[in-house]
C-alpha cells in the first residue's frame, strides 16, 4: 500500500496522482464516501483472467437497490462491441446510461487506462468521469459485462457532487460542454449530446427543488442566466427524449419566464 499526502486540488488531480504511482497491471478507482464488497477483487479479476478483457464491469448499490449495466452479461469483442456503442452515453428509452458512467464500478488495464486518458486536460468538478471513461470503453479491445454487485455508493449530502452551491449549473454545463469537445468524431458525441440536454433539464428542476425561498431561487437564475441560455438550445435540440409536461416546462424556460418555473414544476409534480 503505497499513500500519497497532498494537497486537496479535486477529485481529477487526485486520481492522476494515483495513477502516477501505480504500477501494476489493473487500475480501479474508490470514492472516500464508498465500500466495497470483500470479494469484489477477487470476483472481477477472475473474469478479467477467464476472458482476457480489458475492462470488467460491475453493478452498484445505493440504498438498497442494485444497478446494473443494460446489457445482458458475458464478454463482447469484434462486431458484439456495438451492441455496448449504440446506447453507452444514454438510452433514450430507458433515460439512463447504457454502461454506468463510473470508473469505481470496473478494472481496467492499466496501459489502456493510460493511453485513453494521456489527452485529457481539465478541471471539471463535476462529471469528472464521463470526460474520458467512453473513450476507454472505445478503445477496449474486449469487455466483460457482468451482472455482480461489489460495488456499495454511499451518499454524502456533504460530498462534491451532491453539495449543493449556486455556480452547480454553470459547473455542469461547462463539464458538457468539455465532454463535447473531447468526443469529437467518436461514435459516443451524439449521446454526449443528448445526455447533455436530459442532465441540463434535471438541473434545472433540482435549482427548484434546493431553493429554500423564491428569493434564492431567483438568485440562482441570476446567476446562471448565460448559461440557462446557452443550455436551452441544446435542451430544445432533443425535445424528443422529453414528455408533454416536460416540453412545457422547456418552453416557459425558453420564453424567460423564470418566476412561473416554480409553479409549473408543482404541476409536473
Amino acid at each position: 500500500i503505497r499513500v500519497l499526502h497532498k494537497e486537496n486540488g479535486g477529485l481529477s488531480r487526485a486520481r492522476n496522482a494515483g495513477i502516477s504511482l501505480a504500477n501494476g497491471r489493473w487500475i480501479m478507482f474508490i470514492d472516500s464516501d464508498d465500500t466495497i464488497l470483500s470479494d469484489f477483487y477477487q470476483t472481477l479479476m477472475a473474469y478479467a483472467e477467464e476472458y482476457d478483457a480489458d475492462v470488467i464491469t460491475s453493478g452498484f448499490s445505493i440504498d438498497g437497490s442494485d444497478i446494473v449495466d443494460i446489457y445482458t452479461s458475458g464478454i463482447y469483442a469484434g462486431d458484439s462491441l456495438k451492441k455496448i456503442y449504440s446506447n453507452m452515453v444514454f438510452d433514450e428509452k430507458k433515460r439512463r446510461s447504457g454502461m454506468l458512467c463510473s470508473l469505481c464500478t470496473k478494472i481496467i488495464k492499466r496501459e489502456l487506462f493510460l493511453e485513453s486518458v494521456k489527452d485529457y486536460q481539465s478541471d471539471m468538478r463535476l462529471w469528472e468521469d464521463l470526460g474520458y471513461f467512453y473513450k476507454i470503453i472505445l478503445a477496449a479491445r474486449k469487455i466483460y459485462i457482468s451482472d455482480y454487485v461489489g460495488y456499495i455508493y454511499r451518499q454524502n449530502p456533504n460530498s462534491t457532487s451532491h453539495k449543493y452551491n449556486v455556480e452547480r449549473y454553470t459547473q455542469t454545463f461547462d463539464s458538457f460542454r468539455y465532454c463535447l469537445a473531447a468526443y469529437k468524431n467518436t461514435e459516443a458525441y451524439t449521446q454526449i449530446e443528448i445526455f447533455a440536454a436530459y442532465i441540463l433539464f434535471l438541473e434545472l428542476l433540482t435549482m427548484v427543488d434546493r431553493a429554500e425561498t423564491y428569493a434564492q431561487y431567483k438568485d440562482f437564475t441570476d446567476v446562471n442566466s448565460i448559461t440557462i441560455e446557452k443550455s436551452l438550445g441544446c435542451i430544445r435540440a432533443n425535445e424528443r427524449i422529453f414528455n408533454k409536461n416536460e416540453r412545457h416546462i422547456i418552453k416557459i424556460m425558453e420564453n424567460g419566464k423564470y418566476f412561473t418555473f416554480p409553479h409549473a414544476i408543482e404541476f409536473l409534480n
